[in-house]
């Protein structure tokens, strides 16, 4: 559970930001290139569907970080921090190394 809702955050956030980044680096100097008239009548149904899609964006991810973190996620996987990495252990089985290594533990 705190996996997927740590995935759907981090892609609603992604999907946020590319639209951020687009409109401010493509679309809007493409439409000031058109000319101030065209840039005015394209600019309110541009508005309302960037409005839309990123409230959504901002709504789902701002819901799925706190469903992760109520899930167990600390505060800092949510701003982006790598999870804990789960290592696996080598099991000795050797007698005399059992031996070694709790000697070293007690002395």
């Amino acid at each position: 559970m705190r996996e997927i809702a740590q995935f759907v955050a981090v892609v609603a956030c992604s999907l946020f930001a590319g639209a951020a980044v687009y409109i401010t680096f493509v679309e809007h100097p493409a439409r000031m290139q058109c000319g101030v008239e065209l840039a005015a009548t394209e600019f309110a149904p541009s508005y309302r569907r960037a409005t839309l899609m990123q409230a959504t964006c901002a709504a789902v991810g701002l819901l799925s970080s706190l469903a992760a973190w109520l899930a167990g996620a600390s505060l800092l996987v949510n701003c982006g921090r790598p999870t804990r990495q789960r290592h696996s252990f080598h099991v000795d089985r050797d007698p005399s190394h059992q031996q070694a290594a709790a000697q070293s533990d007690t002395g």
